[in-house]
């Protein structure tokens, strides 16, 4: 299935709605373009991508909690965007959807023929009323196969009521980065170079980074903060920005802004130690995927999928999230460079196990034949 001809008389469309372009987009987006894909629709003006002069409107669930005002805006404009997918998809048998919003874009679609729709879904859903007794049965009467990226998020998944038989766990898999290795610091002199990436919000945990850069750094250790990332929430990010004005020992920390994806891996790759602090709902981090497949030594807390990743004191270190003292810890560890060396070795071949690409993209492949493979027997 490397190129449409073995599709046959199938075809397969994809639609990539969300408007955030994180790492889990990344991936979304990957495989759309490796499965033999005849057609997708892509991001938050939800553009044909073989028609440029598609005008179709995204739509949010956000702005249906502004006000009743914009809810008649909000069910124009899905009308619109499904009757373009609609009239657009004819004879098209498998749709690849990532996030709720592109189901509620091509449900109508299944409801008037035979469409197989592989929803990849890489959020997990609070335990409400309303996700258990409606959400869960949308999603369970309208994909044939959800896909998820950890069993952290099956898990969650199923707590809503989401049938574990239609759950495929498919661990999402990266490029192997070919970059040249950074000259590592010397063990003597106390330097290391630190790294979390990711927008910044308290979700993120970049406060406690900057707590624990803070600390080490005063003890008399020179330990280099660097935070890359989008700003998502403005007020959280001026309470971190004014922490460094105020104290001079946070004059090692240093915010780099939102980078694109290639850059933001060069400089990844110039750093020591990368790390990620989400504090809740961190289904399986692609940061930490892109740092093992340049042989970092990673931090990561014990939340969600990321102990699927992270193997404690073989391939990085685990700690609680909101702990200063145990990222501390954790660093300090990681100044030994040998030590440093072995773990970004350890992460090194599980990345080419367990979350390379070859491995990622073919169980997605093979998962397709089995929807083409049903129809037809049907």
């Amino acid at each position: 299935m490397n190129d449409k001809a073995e599709l046959g008389p199938t075809k397969i469309y994809g639609i990539c709605a969300h408007d955030v372009k994180g790492g889990s987009t990344i991936i979304f987006n990957d495989v759309l373009s490796s499965v033999g894909i005849n057609k997708r629709f892509v991001n938050e003006k939800l553009k044909d991508s073989e028609n440029d002069k598609t005008e179709t409107d995204y739509i949010s669930f956000q702005s249906l909690s502004k006000s009743p005002s914009t809810w008649f805006k909000f069910l124009r404009k899905f009308l619109k965007t499904s009757y373009t997918i609609f009239t657009n998809t004819r004879g098209y048998s498998v749709a690849l959807a990532n996030e709720l919003i592109s189901i509620l874009y091509i449900f109508p679609h299944k409801a008037f023929k035979r469409l197989d729709i592989i929803y990849y879904c890489h959020s997990a859903f609070r335990i409400t009323v309303f996700n258990k007794l409606f959400l869960s049965r949308f999603i369970n009467y309208y994909s044939d196969v959800i896909v998820v990226p950890s069993f952290y998020l099956k898990d969650e998944l199923i707590k809503i009521g989401i049938s574990s038989s239609k759950i495929q766990v498919i661990y999402n898999g990266t490029h192997e980065i070919s970059l040249p290795k950074k000259s590592q610091n010397n063990n003597l002199d106390k330097k290391l170079n630190v790294c979390i990436v990711g927008v910044i919000q308290y979700q993120k945990g970049q406060d406690v980074f900057i707590e624990a850069i803070k600390n080490l750094n005063r003890d008399g250790y020179y330990v280099t903060g660097n935070i890359v990332g989008p700003i998502r929430e403005n007020v959280y990010y001026e309470d971190l920005k004014n922490k460094l004005v105020i104290e001079e020992s946070l004059q090692n920390i240093y915010f780099l802004g939102s980078l694109d994806h290639q850059t933001a891996i060069k400089f990844m790759n110039a750093q020591d130690v990368i790390i990620c602090l989400s504090r809740y709902r961190e289904t399986l981090p692609t940061v930490l995927l892109e740092a093992m497949s340049l042989g970092k030594a990673i931090i990561g807390t014990n939340i969600g999928g990321i102990p699927e990743i992270i193997t404690d004191g073989e391939n990085g270190y685990l700690i609680d999230p909101d702990n200063v003292n145990q990222l501390q810890a954790a660093i300090l560890k990681l100044m030994d460079q040998e030590h440093r060396l072995q773990l970004g070795e350890s992460g090194y071949k599980l990345f080419l196990n367990k979350f390379n690409r070859e491995t990622f993209l073919s169980q997605h492949k093979l998962l397709i034949q089995k929807c083409f493979q049903k129809q037809i027997e049907n």
